[in-house]
């Protein structure tokens, strides 16, 4: 199976102005790496062509904690658009950051204040370019 990330192109315009904007604490810097990392391997596709088992921005995600088994929803969300209790997370987060650009089935990990948690990437919920919304 190809481990090449996918992006849209707007996502990877957008991603990277606010990375630009972003201050650079050690936490944000880490954070960064990894989104940076990210958009520097992945293969860009115009919005209409990128596959809908793939999280794209916005998309809504449904995550297995394979630690407890249990199971967690969340939108990636860009920053000005967190909501955290409406499980609006953002991509300059390690959670955010960790499950953009992945594909159903893939494993995730990020740091959490427990340590490292790794979860499998169950379902999309939702995804703004299958659903036909290119603006968001």
């Amino acid at each position: 199976m190809d481990n090449t990330p996918y992006i849209t192109e707007t996502d990877f315009i957008r991603l990277r102005n606010a990375m630009g904007k972003m201050n650079m604490s050690a936490a944000v810097a880490y954070v960064a790496d990894t989104l940076r990392d990210t958009l520097n391997g992945a293969k860009r596709v115009p919005s209409e062509k990128i596959t809908a088992d793939i999280v794209t921005m916005n998309s809504e995600v449904e995550l297995r904690d394979l630690g407890t088994d249990t199971t967690v929803a969340m939108t990636v969300t860009y920053p000005e658009d967190v909501d955290l209790k409406n499980r609006r997370v953002s991509v300059l987060t390690p959670a955010g950051a960790a499950v953009f650009a992945k594909r159903i089935g893939d494993r995730v990990q990020w740091l959490t204040p427990t340590g490292v948690k790794v979860f499998v990437l169950e379902k999309i919920r939702y995804q703004p370019e299958a659903a036909g919304d290119f603006h968001l």
